[in-house]
């Protein structure tokens, strides 16, 4: 909220900047404190020095002021791991400023990072904000040739299972891509650690399959946190997840997607735990959607591809056009807004069709696809969990060749 924001630098009657991470020591802040008045490096506003002995000294508007840049109030927490990320940058000789406030774009990062004459804004996120403002945010720095990057406080990390985690819309639009591998960078300034969550593999609108791993402080390195993980593929529990889904499906109707799929099952009369054997596969990209894979792929197999006559030939094309329509039909959230990622995705979910020998690709130039086989729709619970159980070493093979 504008005017409750704290901040750690502010400017001197004569210009001079002055931050709360320099050596002070209380008295001379109290002295210097009672002689001048400090002003908002943003708005240029009187603040008032903050000196208490529980949290973390630092610059705060007047109750009745507002600063022009609405950003969400800092708890100690915040401040403390801007603070550690600070130093931890400047401790590796990195080029690095405390916020550093950006007129063109009115954004101000909790740091600004120079890096082989690059500019990074790296952001430290431990609350909750609507989605929205991250996009926004991540656009401002972009327009002006500034790469954003997102470190999650440690409070934001839910583990649901040895390898499940929750995954908010928001810190989706924090990951870090190498390729087709995903990460999310956290940091606990209480604990003083970092952890890495690596190689997510989207399975839900807010569920994901990921490996995680947990570094003390001193001992990680900028570099260290940005190669590319890795691959390490988190599916063994895969299984577990597609029992679930056959067993244990909710119905939530008041979902416009889960109701027409509802009613896609019935019309073909198919039961909830007998969904196509071919679909349901957290194939790579896949998090661009905001679905579950097991949705969108009955859709494609039992709306699409059971309509395809075998062995005539079918364009690529023709299968993106329908899952575009999908899409919009259902007003299913695109992630990242960049339609080139839906391209990919579908894309390797026909490769994987093909592993399984229900598509053959013709031409690998004009991506021309043959249907060789109807679609498979179990007999019984048992023959799916057995057929489940066959095909994902075979599904894991082909994530590994990808990466």
């Amino acid at each position: 909220m504008g005017g409750f924001i704290k901040l750690l630098t502010a400017y001197l009657p004569n210009e001079t900047k002055i931050s709360m991470l320099d050596q002070w020591k209380l008295k001379e802040l109290q002295a210097l404190r009672g002689r001048v008045d400090f002003t908002c490096p943003i708005c240029r506003k009187t603040v008032i020095l903050k000196l208490g002995s529980k949290k973390i000294w630092h610059f705060a508007h007047k109750k009745e002021e507002n600063c022009k840049l609405h950003l969400e109030s800092e708890s100690n927490y915040h401040l403390q791991g801007k603070i550690d990320i600070y130093h931890w940058l400047k401790n590796q000789g990195y080029q690095a400023a405390l916020e550093v406030y950006l007129p063109i774009i009115n954004q101000r990062p909790d740091i600004l990072l120079k890096k082989d004459s690059k500019l990074f804004a790296i952001e430290f996120q431990c609350s909750s904000v609507p989605l929205a403002n991250i996009q926004k945010r991540n656009r401002g720095y972009k327009q002006i040739g500034i790469t954003p990057i997102w470190i999650l406080g440690a409070n934001r990390l839910r583990r649901k299972t040895s390898d499940t985690y929750h995954v908010e819309s928001i810190e989706w639009e924090m990951m870090i891509e190498s390729g087709i591998k995903l990460q999310l960078i956290y940091y606990c300034p209480e604990a003083k650690k970092w952890a890495l969550l690596q190689n997510i593999i989207s399975y839900s609108s807010k569920k994901a399959l990921a490996n995680l791993k947990v570094y003390p402080y001193k001992e990680v390195t900028y570099s260290l946190l940005f190669q590319s993980p890795i691959s390490q593929v988190p599916l063994k529990n895969w299984l577990t997840i597609r029992k679930q889904w056959r067993k244990h499906l909710p119905l939530n109707q008041r979902n416009l997607l889960m109701k027409n799929y509802y009613h896609l099952l019935y019309q073909r009369k198919v039961p909830l735990s007998l969904f196509p054997l071919e679909a349901g596969w957290p194939t790579p990209y896949h998090y661009q959607l905001e679905c579950s894979p097991l949705i969108w792929q009955t859709f494609f197999l039992l709306n699409c591809l059971e309509y395809q006559p075998l062995f005539k030939s079918i364009s690529f094309t023709f299968f993106y056009q329908w899952l575009l329509t999908f899409i919009h039909s259902n007003r299913l959230l695109i992630r990242f807004e960049e339609k080139p990622l839906i391209k990919k995705m579908l894309i390797f979910y026909l490769d994987w069709l093909c592993e399984v020998g229900l598509l053959s690709k013709e031409s690998d130039f004009g991506k021309i696809y043959t249907k060789l086989k109807p679609i498979t729709i179990p007999s019984s619970l048992e023959e799916a969990i057995q057929y489940d159980a066959k095909c994902l070493p075979l599904f894991i093979n082909t994530f590994r060749r990808i990466n």
